[in-house]
């Protein structure tokens, strides 16, 4: 009974999803909003276009990949204007 009970318990912490989910998205290009070079890049994800800063590999336009990301919070233009931290990315 003891093992049954350990066995349970392991199973529900073990199986609990990776937050955030991995999603499919499209670098689109450089993002020329604010200036030529500091504007970042334009991601889309989901049919939502958001912007982020990217690593050299991946900074190429029309380039698919997967991502892991999450919506930045500082305040100012960052916050309102669709800015995301990407937290992994990989070639899809």
């Amino acid at each position: 009974m003891r093992y049954l009970i350990f066995l349970v318990l392991f199973s529900t912490i073990c199986c609990q999803s990776i937050k955030p989910e991995e999603k499919s998205a499209t670098i689109l290009g450089k993002d020329f909003t604010f200036c030529a070079g500091c504007g970042g890049w334009i991601i889309a994800v989901d049919s939502v276009r958001y912007r982020a800063d990217l690593l050299a590999p991946f900074d190429k336009e029309n380039t698919p990949v997967w991502i892991r990301f999450e919506q930045d919070q500082h305040d100012g233009t960052r916050k309102n204007g669709r800015w995301i931290n990407i937290i992994s990315i990989r070639n899809r």
